[in-house]
């Protein structure tokens, strides 16, 4: 999680056009695929798969601005 606290500091939480898939650890290779699809499909409508929304970047947002910038 530290790593994309510290992307997400730099692109910023309301970055618009900025879509991030982080935080898969030693799996990304195995949720690749999936995290593709379901990314692809959040891109191309504008509307947020139920599978992702737990997984939104301004889930972050009190505690970046609590930290500040990082930068």
């Amino acid at each position: 999680m530290a790593t994309a606290l510290r992307l997400l500091r730099r692109v910023g939480v309301t970055a618009r056009n900025a879509f991030v898939a982080t935080g898969h650890g030693m799996l990304g290779i195995t949720l690749a695929p999936a995290t593709g699809k379901a990314m692809a499909g959040y891109i191309t409508t504008g509307r947020c798969p139920a599978e992702l929304e737990p997984f939104r970047g301004d889930r972050f947002s009190m505690l970046i601005l609590r930290r500040g910038s990082g930068r």
